[in-house]
């Protein structure tokens, strides 16, 4: 039963992800979604094919695999939630960032409610639950203060988006899901940017999104943990 919920779950996230990916005009889809108009740009060149299927790919198989640990781990139902909803809204705005160097608020909105009604059940169901609260807050100051204030230093030279998805892995994940994530999306950043310099893939203003390392962190953070 627990692995036909998986499986469930799984189709349902794949289906989501692309559906506003295509919404988003990052992907270029055959069933006639209309994109949104306030993000349409010419200069975008969408997401297609093969692309497509990778993207696809790899959202499924780690999306099952975040799954098979947490059942493994037996992870109470609201770590079980708030965990996986991270993982839905970090690889959306992954995939959205990646091309279009932003990530859309209604990312960050859509996590906050589901926060908050995960509160609700945690200060009514949850014993201990001053300590959850508590770690999260620390997570929030260190992950989103820490960004948006390295944001304006450079100047936006990481955009605000990515300390505002920051800000919701440490109410999601408290401070241990916020510095593991961030010590490794800095590595991977590191390396990817090492990668472009050297092959010359860099734009103009050679920048360079934060979202995709993002979510490279967590993912790796999640499939690492014992949560």
């Amino acid at each position: 039963m627990k692995y036909a919920v998986l499986a469930a779950v799984t189709v349902v996230t794949a289906v989501c992800e692309f559906l506003y990916c295509s919404y988003m005009g990052v992907f270029e889809s055959k069933f006639n979604i209309k994109k949104s108009e306030k993000y349409t740009s010419e200069e975008l060149v969408p997401y297609s094919g093969i692309k497509i299927i990778l993207i696809m790919i790899g959202c499924v198989a780690v999306a099952a695999a975040i799954q098979v640990l947490f059942i493994k781990n037996e992870l109470p139902l609201n770590y079980y939630i708030k965990f996986y909803f991270l993982y839905v809204i970090v690889f959306a705005a992954a995939v959205i960032d990646s091309k279009m160097k932003l990530i859309p608020n209604i990312l960050i909105l859509s996590g906050l409610v589901v926060r908050v009604l995960i509160y609700v059940y945690e200060i009514l169901k949850v014993e201990g639950f001053k300590d959850i609260i508590k770690s999260d807050l620390l997570g929030f100051a260190a992950g989103f203060g820490l960004l948006a204030l390295i944001s304006a230093i450079t100047k936006q030279g990481i955009g605000f988006g990515d300390a505002k998805i920051f800000g919701l892995i440490g109410l999601f994940g408290g401070m241990p899901c916020t510095i593991s994530t961030l010590f490794i999306s800095v590595i991977v950043s590191a390396v990817a940017s090492i990668i472009f310099l050297a092959t010359r893939k860099k734009n103009k203003k050679g920048s360079f999104p934060f979202g995709p390392c993002i979510a490279a962190g967590y993912i790796v953070t999640m499939l690492l943990s014992n949560y």
